[in-house]
């Protein structure tokens, strides 16, 4: 089960790459955003995954509780919301998609916490959540059309490979062990 987490992850964290090109992009979202209104729009949209997250997996809270305290997370969103929204003169759309980046980053976090807490091992779990690499590329080709130049254009196909045989490998770590032991009766 936690290599489902582990992918979950990886496509949460390449689509907060892309996410997070499309917002810094004017003519996508309608208006320059800068680094700190960004910031502070992804730090809107991680607020909620993680209290809810937190929340929900504390045993000693009545369900009361819980919905009071995800209710205050996204009270306290909206007013961040609200606030940006007049101070930077920002667009929905560009408010829209800051939010989104940090919802899919809490994500990608959360599916890792996720992996963790049933004992996944970390040294498989970071190269097959680190193939995030692969889901921004995919995302850069098909959606945003940025295709590589001629002359970069083999490098990112071999490095693609080599993303995918590394979590390939870092996922079966039993399989490649048995590559380097000595054959039984051998």
């Amino acid at each position: 089960m936690w290599i489902v987490y582990a992918i979950l992850a990886a496509l949460c964290w390449g689509s907060y790459a892309t996410v997070s090109r499309v917002t810094m992009t004017p003519e996508r979202v309608g208006m320059t955003v800068t680094v700190g209104p960004a910031t502070m729009m992804m730090l809107g949209g991680i607020v909620i995954p993680f209290i809810i997250f937190f929340l929900v997996r504390q045993p000693e809270l009545s369900l009361k509780w819980k919905l009071v305290w995800i209710g205050l997370g996204i009270v306290i969103s909206l007013v961040v919301f609200l606030c940006m929204k007049e101070t930077y003169q920002a667009t929905n759309q560009a408010l829209a998609f800051g939010f989104l980046q940090g919802i899919l980053w809490a994500g990608g976090q959360i599916f890792s916490f996720l992996a963790l807490s049933i004992n996944a091992p970390i040294a498989a779990l970071t190269p097959i959540y680190n193939m995030n690499t692969l889901v921004a590329i995919g995302w850069g080709l098909f959606f945003l059309k940025e295709f590589p130049s001629p002359d970069t254009r083999i490098i990112v196909v071999i490095g693609g490979i080599l993303v995918v045989l590394g979590g390939i490998m870092a996922g079966m770590p039993g399989t490649i062990k048995s590559w380097f032991s000595p054959q039984k009766g051998a």
